[in-house]
C-alpha cells in the first residue's frame, strides 16, 4: 500500500495545490446524460465513452436535469462562493427584520 505524505493529499497530484482536471467537459457530461435520457442503457454509455458506472451516477446527481447553460452558471456560483464573494441572503434578511422593528 503507498503511503501518501498530508502535504501530497493536499495539494493532488501536480503538487501545485489544485485539483485534478475532470476529463469531461460540462456541455459532454450534460450530452451523455441526455443521451441516456433517450432510452441508451447506462452500460452502453459509460464503454461508449469509458467512463465508470460511478463517475456516470455521480455526473447524474449534479448535472442531471440542467441545460449547459444551467451547468456554467452553477459552476460560476460555485466558483464566487470558493473566493468568498457569495453573500448569504440570511444576515441581510436578519438586518432588515432587526430595522424594521426598531422602527415601531
Amino acid at each position: 500500500m503507498t503511503r501518501f505524505s498530508h502535504d501530497e493529499v493536499e495539494s493532488g497530484p501536480e503538487g501545485d495545490g489544485r485539483m485534478k482536471r475532470s476529463r469531461y467537459t460540462e456541455a459532454q457530461i450534460i450530452g451523455i446524460l441526455k443521451e441516456q435520457e433517450a432510452g441508451t442503457s447506462i452500460a452502453g454509455l459509460c464503454r461508449k465513452h469509458g467512463m465508470s458506472d460511478a463517475t456516470f451516477y455521480t455526473c447524474k446527481s449534479k448535472y442531471g436535469g440542467l441545460e449547459v447553460s444551467e451547468a456554467k452558471r452553477l459552476r460560476a456560483l460555485e466558483a464566487d462562493k470558493r473566493q468568498g464573494r457569495y453573500l448569504h441572503p440570511l444576515p441581510i434578511l436578519l438586518r432588515d427584520e432587526t430595522n424594521c422593528h426598531s422602527r415601531n
